[in-house]
């Protein structure tokens, strides 16, 4: 486990996993990356919305993304220009325990997060969705 995260970490710095496009958005305005996204929307799969995910952000970079729920976390991730997102099984996240409130939103945030399929932005939010639910973000 150990030795996968230090090949995982070495691949993410040297660029070998993944570069992401200079996309343009549905919007025409704003751009995916280099940026931070903040959680406003965590739908699952059926339209049941996951309350109390507040304050969860994303920062998609042009080599992986990262972010915080409760833990902070990171991953190998590939944005295509057409719509295809891909996040690495793989997640390296910190091993600290939530507080109560916030176990279930991260739970689902994660699981959201790498099962995702696509990605657009529209009216200047991103939006994540899969066959698990929806994430939608706004640019801080």
């Amino acid at each position: 486990m150990f030795f996968r995260a230090i090949i995982c970490s070495l691949l993410l710095l040297t660029g070998c996993v993944t570069t992401l496009p200079n996309t343009p958005s549905t919007s025409g305005k704003t751009r995916l990356y280099d940026k931070t996204w903040t959680l406003v929307d965590l739908e699952l799969a059926g339209g049941q919305r996951v309350r109390g995910a507040r304050g969860f952000t994303l920062v998609i970079d042009r080599q992986k993304i990262s972010g915080k729920a409760a833990n902070a976390f990171s991953a190998a991730a590939v944005f295509k220009a057409g719509g295809q997102v891909s996040v690495d099984d793989k997640m390296m996240a910190t091993k600290m325990m939530p507080p109560p409130h916030l176990g279930a939103p991260e739970k689902h945030y994660f699981r959201l997060l790498k099962s995702a399929e696509n990605w657009r932005i529209a009216d200047g939010r991103l939006q994540l969705f899969g066959p698990r639910g929806k994430l939608i973000f706004k640019a801080l």
